[in-house]
């Protein structure tokens, strides 16, 4: 056993709010090579983290926390990323070559 340096490390479901109810319910899938879901809480998008259980990710309640495939995930993290690669991309080539470098 570990010596203990103060308060013992607290669990996922002692972190979080629990969800009563089946777990499986409203848990998306995992895609073929996807193996893990990513759980995002639902208020101001804060990436709680990676999880490779399905009964870890199953003690999330629902209606505080987002639960996506990391396929899903990053599906959605790029499709939010479009817009501000777009404007990079025109403001990139709206430069003359003679004022590339100048500051």
């Amino acid at each position: 056993m570990w010596p203990s340096r103060g308060r013992p490390r607290a669990g996922v479901h002692q972190l979080f709010p629990l969800q009563g109810g089946p777990m499986s319910e409203s848990i998306p899938e995992l895609e073929p090579n996807c193996g893990s879901w990513i759980v995002t809480r639902k208020r101001d998008g804060h990436v709680i983290g990676e999880f490779f259980s399905r009964g870890v990710v199953g003690q999330f309640r629902r209606d505080e926390y987002l639960i996506e495939t990391a396929a899903q995930y990053l599906t959605r993290l790029n499709q939010s990323l479009l817009p501000t690669q777009r404007q990079v991309m025109s403001d990139t080539q709206n430069l003359s070559p003679g004022k590339a470098g100048a500051a």
